[in-house]
């Protein structure tokens, strides 16, 4: 009964997120396709160019205080008044500092007046985004994601339509990033209206040794999400600027270095587009990621403490799940890439298939690196995360500076899976010689062998079709049936090699049948 109890509530907050995340994705997609579409890639670049500042100013602006609150309140909730009150605090004054310092960087980059005006305006949103996501992260701790959902449609559906509406009426983006801070603040008040009727107590009184106690649990957690978030903007911002750059100087005679142009001009813009375009169709792959993942971050904070065994077994199950679920995708977007992205964009984005083919494969390391990540932080074991993300963010660096005057947005693509590849690699082997043995046949070597038989399989048909040299939109439609047979293929495989264990599949069970079984009742609830 316990463990069919468990299976419910995680099933019900992977629903409840799942709907978070695809809300919050499908609404921001859909703000880029309208660029896209209607405006003209280099404003999907400038686009881009301002998020990717944004999300790292976003990382600095939270000081660690979110996955500190999850972890700190998963393990006594009596305490989220006082983290809300004392890490809200912190974060006004961070806000603040980080939004002035995002402002100086872009006119030291020398980026033109558009992005410096963009900037200014996005930059008021750091202080609301902070908000939001320490509220959030307390309703995580407390495992009441449904709420989560409910919030976020409010606030994504508002954030839609009003950007719509204002690209619309002739505004600039100003208005997109504006209707972000905005969003994200009517969000930050609903959660902390739900939170009350919760009945979390909120003191509205600082605390001067728990503060001093979050500040200096902060620094460890600030480094990590600042590299960890350095690294993952790296490719558009460099992009930006070296995209369009030529090699005019050389190094000992044979080794080139790139002399950036002297602005942000009209090739860096389409350049930057065209991988901006293929990124943020890659990212929708990560939609259901966090839907996956964070219902488990409070069982994993309290099985490292209770049971090291269940720990360790949570951790592989949770990695092998997600492998098996994104490795097809990946196999299929590989082969459909222009098809996709002529369906999303129109046609003039031809340009950016090779990008959005090899993009979509940092999918599984990413999801693999996911619940890794979340592993350590669960064992306390940040210091080691951070020296990970060191390494990724000047692996990156180093890389994309060569890279990028070379061979443009798919030098851009390519050093991306390298290092978030390379993440993998650092986080598996700290933790399989650390924490717990992983076993890589069952966990990674398994999903990777039908998925390798899945595309082999998908490559052949489309060949043979290929020779049979049907135009058309009969040809267009066997082309996309022959991604029928190869899943089916895909899941024959997973059963003829025990990829999952008995007690995978009646877990699989369980928590589907609670998924089905909570549909009326979230609907219920939504009315």
């Amino acid at each position: 009964m316990a463990v069919e109890q468990i299976s419910r509530r995680a099933a019900r907050n992977a629903l409840s997120l799942l709907a978070s995340v695809g809300i919050d994705r499908l609404t921001s997609f859909i703000i880029i396709l309208y660029i896209g579409r209607i405006l003209d890639v280099g404003s999907l670049g400038d686009y881009g160019v301002v998020m990717g500042l944004l999300n790292i100013f976003q990382t600095l602006t939270m000081f660690g205080q979110g996955q500190i609150v999850l972890r700190e309140v998963s393990r006594d909730r009596r305490l989220a008044g006082a983290h809300l009150v004392n890490s809200g605090f912190l974060l006004t004054l961070s806000s603040l500092l980080f939004m002035l310092l995002m402002n100086g960087i872009v006119r030291l980059l020398r980026y033109d007046p558009a992005i410096l005006r963009y900037t200014w305006v996005a930059g008021l949103s750091l202080l609301p985004y902070a908000l939001m996501t320490v509220t959030e992260s307390v309703i995580q701790a407390m495992e009441r994601m449904k709420f989560i959902a409910v919030a976020k449609g409010v606030g994504m559906s508002a954030k839609v339509v009003v950007a719509i509406g204002m690209l619309a009426l002739g505004m600039d983006l100003r208005a997109v990033f504006a209707t972000l801070g905005a969003s994200w603040a009517l969000i930050a008040l609903i959660y902390i209206v739900i939170l009350i009727r919760l009945g979390v107590r909120i003191p509205w009184r600082l605390e001067g040794a728990f503060s001093r106690r979050l500040l200096s649990l902060s620094w460890t957690f600030l480094l990590l999400g600042a590299f960890g978030m350095a690294f993952k903007q790296a490719d558009v911002l460099m992009l930006s600027r070296l995209g369009a750059t030529r090699f005019e100087k050389f190094w000992l005679g044979f080794f080139p270095i790139p002399v950036p142009l002297e602005g942000y001009d009209e090739l860096s813009r389409t350049i930057t587009g065209y991988y901006t375009a293929a990124y943020k169709l890659a990212q929708i792959g990560q939609m259901i990621l966090p839907a996956l993942v964070l219902p488990i971050v409070p069982a994993l904070s309290r099985f490292f403490v209770d049971s090291q065994e269940r720990f360790a077994r949570l951790s592989q199950r949770t990695i092998r799940l997600l492998l098996v679920l994104v490795l097809p995708v990946a196999v299929a977007v590989t082969f459909y890439a222009d098809w996709i992205l002529h369906l999303a964009y129109g046609e003039h984005y031809a340009a950016s298939a090779p990008v959005l083919r090899i993009l979509i494969w940092t999918l599984a390391p990413a999801y693999a690196n996911t619940v890794l990540y979340r592993t350590i932080i669960a064992s306390d074991n940040e210091v080691a995360s951070l020296r990970i993300s060191v390494i990724n963010t000047a692996f990156t660096f180093v890389l994309n500076y060569f890279f990028l005057p070379l061979y443009g947005a798919s030098g851009a693509a390519v050093v991306w899976v390298a290092t978030v590849t390379l993440g993998f690699g650092q986080n598996y082997f700290f933790i399989h010689k650390r924490v717990f043995r992983i076993d890589p046949v069952e966990v990674l070597l398994k999903p990777l062998f039908c998925a390798g038989v899945m595309a082999g399989v998908l490559l052949g048909l489309l060949r043979g079709l290929e020779a049979l040299h049907l135009d058309g939109a009969a040809g267009q439609a066997l082309r996309l049936l022959a991604l029928l047979p190869a899943a089916v293929l895909y899941a024959l495989t997973l059963w003829l090699t025990r990829t999952f264990t008995h007690e995978d599949i009646a877990l699989g069970k369980r928590l589907g049948g609670s998924l089905l079984d909570l549909l009326p009742r979230q609907r219920e609830a939504a009315r």
